[in-house]
């Protein structure tokens, strides 16, 4: 480095120094702001004319029901109107009908797996064994067609099962009531008293 750069440098980071320490000494010279004041709690008590307010529940003629913009299930609407029982059987329902879906699933799962292991096995027809006389021959060709039939009745046979569950499944309806009979419901829950 050269001497003329070098006093010029020392006097850069002095200016700097000082610069950075008037900064800081200026910043701290200045009185912390006031915390702002805490807002006040709300009224945890909603005004009269509201605790009292209740949304209605409506039954389209679709068997939709609507609580306002809200639609419900069933068993929602159970529950808004405390009929425990109600709900249960729901549950009861729709458990049911997870398990009909679910063991059909299984079912189905497992004939293609246990099918396609036995079709797998099937033995080789051009074992030198099979080949080496027609009464072998004949022998080997009926143990083979055994595995074939096997296999494929598996595959067919668990596809049928799974079909008969699915589809009960499927018909398995979780909700109690036609939405005809549910109007006496949601009219006792509307003219309910307000609470």
């Amino acid at each position: 480095m050269s001497s003329a750069r070098l006093p010029r440098s020392r006097r850069a980071s002095r200016l700097f120094l000082a610069i950075a320490l008037l900064s800081t000494s200026a910043a701290r010279a200045q009185p912390p702001e006031p915390a702002p004041a805490p807002n006040p709690a709300p009224d945890p008590t909603p005004a009269p004319s509201l605790a009292r307010a209740r949304v209605d529940v409506e039954l389209s003629d679709s068997g939709e029901l609507r609580q306002g913009a809200l639609a419900l299930t069933p068993r929602d609407f159970f529950q808004l109107a405390g009929r425990a029982d109600l709900v249960e059987r729901s549950d009861r329902k729709l458990l049911e009908r997870r398990w009909l879906l679910g063991s059909a699933g299984a079912v189905l799962l497992a004939s293609v797996v246990v099918g396609s292991i036995i079709l797998a096995l099937t033995p080789n027809i051009e074992k030198p064994y099979c080949l080496s006389t027609r009464a072998r021959f004949s022998e080997c060709s009926d143990y083979i067609l055994l595995y074939e039939r096997g296999g494929v009745s598996t595959l067919i046979g668990g596809a049928a099962v799974a079909t008969f569950l699915g589809t009960l499944g499927w018909w398995a309806n979780p909700d109690l009531f036609a939405w005809r009979e549910l109007a006496p419901l949601v009219d006792g829950y509307n003219a309910r008293p307000v609470p």
